[in-house]
């Protein structure tokens, strides 16, 4: 199940809302009780900050991981495989220069794995995930989430599961989905998305987007 969460701001010195953005964890409680995690860009600089247990206790940490980022993905866990309580296994997932966060289950992830000779340290399926975007054959990093997003439907049990992911580099973000909602909003500071809108101003998330 889970929950992402994001801001991308139009130029390097936007900052997202906070009241906007608790808005958007609020409503999306019920996708991610077990744990969260921030990839931030501030500064031109990539920051990671997770935690196990539920994001409402733990606000004043949440706020601090956003503060003064130009850019943010937000995960909200629901643990399907590895145990929250062992931070290694919640996202964001590092790979080389970036951080992932990812909402979908890869029944077959350990396969998926040893297919494509990729070490993992936890867990977690998202991992396997995480090392397709960072070390892919693709040259362009948009290629390399859009092929890994390919692999994770391939390697999944049902054929109506879909996935959604957000990589972080400090200079690029892509978002992208198969299937899975994301609703947006657009500000003059920039562009918030969340798998559940906390309102009716957001706009349906109706297509797969790579931004």
């Amino acid at each position: 199940m889970c929950a992402i969460i994001g801001f991308i701001g139009n130029h390097r010195f936007s900052r997202p809302r906070t009241e906007i953005i608790w808005d958007a964890i609020t409503s999306n409680l019920h996708r991610g009780p077990d744990a969260w995690g921030v990839a931030s860009v501030r500064r031109g600089r990539l920051f990671e900050t997770k935690r196990p247990g539920r994001i409402t206790v733990q606000r004043s940490a949440v706020l601090r991981a956003i503060d003064c980022s130009s850019a943010i993905a937000l995960h909200m866990r629901w643990a399907t495989r590895g145990r929250p309580e062992n931070n290694k296994n919640n996202h964001p997932h590092n790979f080389w220069r970036g951080s992932l966060i990812h909402n979908g289950t890869i029944t077959w992830a350990d396969d998926l794995a040893e297919d494509n000779e990729i070490e993992t340290a936890t867990a977690c399926d998202s991992e396997v995930l995480a090392r397709l975007v960072g070390g892919g054959p693709q040259r362009s990093r948009i290629d390399r989430v859009s092929a890994a997003l390919d692999l994770a439907q391939d390697y999944s049990e049902d054929n109506h599961q879909r996935h959604a992911a957000v990589a972080v580099w400090p200079d690029l973000i892509v978002v992208a989905k198969q299937g899975k909602p994301l609703a947006w909003l657009d500000l003059p500071e920039g562009r918030y998305f969340a798998s559940v809108a906390p309102s009716r101003e957001w706009n349906a998330g109706d297509r797969d987007w790579i931004f």
